[in-house]
């Protein structure tokens, strides 16, 4: 023998809410669950950062600059340097640095100086410019300092 349940009509009135009910609360608990809150990644990357110790800023202007002269005429090749904004002697030249620059450690090494390089008479101590621009040290010739006697090249900045 079956059974059959009688079911009124307010009965099925106050089921359906409290079903719909049930699922709107039931979806909302999901959706906390496995869904990615909004900015949660933006919270992350903050903890990340706090949590990160500051690197060292990379500076790449040198305040020193190494140079090397050769003397063609004595095959004398001498190391000397001085510091930005200072003017050193080689033999008759007068050399203003004016900036020294390194790339960054990520990128290939190199050392470039702007260099203006005078040629000094000693009798009358009158000066002739020979050279005025960046010098590199990987590549010395691209922008050499053409003169009889002398050369000057970048050896480092530090």
């Amino acid at each position: 023998m079956e059974q059959c349940f009688v079911v009124r009509p307010c009965d099925i009135d106050m089921r359906l809410p409290i079903f719909c009910l049930t699922l709107l609360m039931n979806a909302s608990l999901v959706s906390v669950l496995f869904a990615d809150p909004a900015g949660a990644q933006e919270r992350v990357r903050a903890v990340e950062m706090v949590d990160r110790k500051p690197e060292k800023p990379f500076r790449a202007d040198a305040d020193y600059v190494v140079l090397q002269g050769l003397d063609k005429e004595t095959a004398l090749i001498l190391t000397f340097g001085g510091r930005v904004g200072e003017a050193v002697r080689f033999r008759t030249l007068q050399i203003v640095i004016r900036r020294c620059q390194r790339t960054p450690p990520d990128q290939p090494p190199e050392k470039a100086a702007f260099l203006q390089i005078y040629d000094v008479n000693s009798a009358t101590k009158e000066k002739s410019q020979v050279f005025s621009g960046w010098m590199f040290k990987s590549k010395p010739a691209l922008s050499a300092m053409d003169h009889a006697i002398y050369d000057v090249w970048v050896k480092d900045c530090r």
